[in-house]
């Protein structure tokens, strides 16, 4: 009885963490596709939602990238999300990796902090095209 009841509380907390990280990602995935024709709308967005100054400009350059290349080709961005830092380029400290691919092609990462579907996503690193920031 007593391992029953174990297995069930240990099924229901990997249910809920599951869930709450699904959609902490899906908030990370509308945060950053709202950020790219926001960006392109008023470019001093930006300075909302990078961790370091530093990050600002390439941001900004990283983002109007992307919007022209998606009107360039004609096709929509997608953003894909993962949980976790970026093995190579991550120190440890972003929660989840955004990746901006238009028609297939990946086209930008960005290392996220966003601990839940109420924090701000901000952006702490940028990588593009084998350059890193």
């Amino acid at each position: 009885m007593f391992t029953a009841i174990t297995l069930t509380i240990a099924c229901v907390i990997a249910w809920w963490a599951s869930y709450t990280e699904s959609r902490v990602s899906n908030h990370v995935r509308y945060e950053v596709a709202k950020l790219v024709p926001r960006a392109h709308a008023n470019p001093a967005i930006v300075e909302e939602v990078v961790v370091n100054p530093i990050l600002k400009q390439p941001l900004q350059l990283s983002l109007e990238y992307v919007y022209h290349k998606s009107i360039e080709t004609d096709k929509e961005f997608q953003v894909i999300v993962t949980s976790g830092d970026d093995e190579v380029y991550g120190d440890g400290r972003a929660t989840h990796v955004a990746s901006i691919e238009v028609n297939h092609q990946p086209i930008a990462k960005y290392r996220i902090i966003c601990d839940s579907v109420h924090a701000k996503v901000l952006i702490a690193g940028i990588i593009q095209e084998g350059s890193v920031q």
